[in-house]
């Protein structure tokens, strides 16, 4: 591997150098020149696990003879009374090492069906959100988790694309995603780790059989590798020979996608009904891979298509898996994430000072001060946050006449779902904005005023 002799890295364990060097490419491994603003930005996804642990130090050990941007983050679920104590071990171990860490804490019950599909949901939609342009996630995902995976998705009846398990590579948000580890076992990670001496967490919840996943590690996969040895390896070549069929179906989805896709990432009902049966599954499938949402087994994603294609236009029914809602507003097919829950009686009191966090919208709003801008608004005024009610009257500024809220989220296409989760901005008790839609009359600033514009931040 002559990179890896150039730049004198040990040649022990050259199949996980040699994986990182592969996938990383020589745009970031070769760039011998530090821009902090232009490096490109290496994520891991750190857990304090063996495998997440192997990953952030090799990636440590090529960084000194590379220059690129490494950071790890850690998913706080919460859901583990260690939570916390591994936390605290992932920020030790990154401060060891001179890795900037983030840590992200998922808000998620003990009682929620499913736990592992929606623990996956919410921590790679967060991931999505964190990559900037350029910007790659690395997570530890190995040949054995991959093996696992698509006896997993066979025992759920999945077709090809479910059975190509995880991809080596895909678009995630404005970044990339990888998985470099996928051609290796992890016996060759932990080999790697005791002989460097790492320190990893070892997550008890792992030997809960009651998990799917768990079973299959525990309790079936070592019987497979008893009667075949090299059924793991055998196993994820399926996986490949799947992902490699499966493109090919994508090339004759995509023209199809193209036709059905809304500017907003929905599908359009009357473009889906044109379609055969088999195009709709197939379109459907695309777009929520391509939202980076975890599929519906067969029966969810027929009773999916039965719903929305026969509901009357007045109605808007809701379909959910996991921690996946798909919801109809007129004719657009919407997928997102399943909505928390939130109380539109709620009051907030607020002075625009300082940021307000909404917890049940997971939004914080902040008010910054900008000339010719925003709205008007002074200390001594009061101010309060509220939720429509229904009987809300609006006199929008530079529109003549007023009318009720309900009539202006129709005209401003708001789905039905999102009108009582919609801030609304009251100044001595009178509505000021809809943030996000229209500022009332009254309460707009001249070309030199100092005004508030109202950015809400999602968190």
């Amino acid at each position: 591997m002559p990179f890896l002799a150039k730049n004198c890295i040990s040649q022990e364990h050259t199949s996980v150098y040699s994986a990182l060097c592969t996938f990383l490419g020589r745009d970031v491994l070769q760039n011998t020149i530090y821009d902090e603003k232009n490096s490109r930005v290496v994520w891991v996804a750190y857990s304090g696990g063996v495998d997440s642990h192997v990953l952030l130090h090799a990636l440590v050990s090529l960084r000194q003879h590379c220059k690129f941007t490494l950071s790890a983050i850690h998913i706080h679920h919460g859901l583990n009374a260690k939570a916390s104590d591994w936390q605290r071990h992932c920020e030790l171990v990154c401060q060891a090492l001179d890795v900037e860490l983030s840590v992200h804490a998922l808000n998620m019950s003990p009682s929620q069906e499913n736990l592992e599909a929606c623990a996956r949901e919410l921590r790679y939609h967060y991931f999505s959100s964190l990559l900037q342009p350029g910007d790659y996630l690395l997570t530890g995902h190995h040949q054995d988790d991959q093996a696992e995976t698509v006896v997993l998705q066979l025992l759920r009846g999945a077709g090809p694309k479910g059975m190509s398990a995880m991809p080596v590579s895909s678009v995630l948000g404005q970044g990339m995603l990888l998985r470099p580890f996928l051609n290796i076992s992890r016996a060759e990670l932990v080999e790697y780790a005791q002989q460097h001496q790492l320190i990893w967490i070892d997550d008890d919840s792992n030997q809960n059989t009651r998990f799917s996943r768990n079973f299959i590690r525990q309790e079936i996969m070592p019987l497979l590798k008893q009667r075949w040895p090299s059924a793991v390896e055998t196993i994820a070549r399926s996986a490949k020979h799947c992902a490699e069929s499966e493109k090919i179906v994508d090339e004759y989805t995509q023209p199809l996608f193209n036709q059905c896709v809304l500017a907003n990432n929905a599908l359009s009902m009357t473009q889906l009904k044109s379609l055969t049966p088999i195009q709709q599954k197939h379109v459907v499938r695309h777009w929520l891979s391509h939202l980076n949402y975890s599929l519906p087994n067969e029966d969810k994603l027929a009773n999916l298509l039965h719903v929305f294609l026969t509901a009357h236009q007045d109605k808007n029914p809701m379909v959910t898996w996991g921690a996946v809602e798909v919801r109809r507003y007129q004719d657009a097919l919407m997928a997102m994430l399943v909505q928390t829950t939130h109380d539109a009686s709620q009051v907030f009191s607020w002075n625009l000072q300082s940021d307000l966090r909404i917890k049940s919208l997971g939004i914080i709003l902040q008010a910054v001060s900008c000339v010719g801008s925003g709205i008007k608004f002074h200390s001594t005024q009061g101010c309060e946050i509220r939720f429509r009610q229904g009987d809300e009257r609006v006199y929008l500024a530079h529109r003549k006449g007023g009318r009720s809220l309900k009539k202006c989220f129709q005209e401003w296409r708001v789905p039905v779902w999102e009108r009582d989760r919609v801030p609304l901005l009251y100044i001595d008790n009178q509505l000021a904005v809809i943030i996000g839609y229209g500022v009332c009359e009254g309460f707009t600033v001249a070309a030199d005023q100092m005004g508030r514009v109202i950015n809400v931040i999602k968190i």
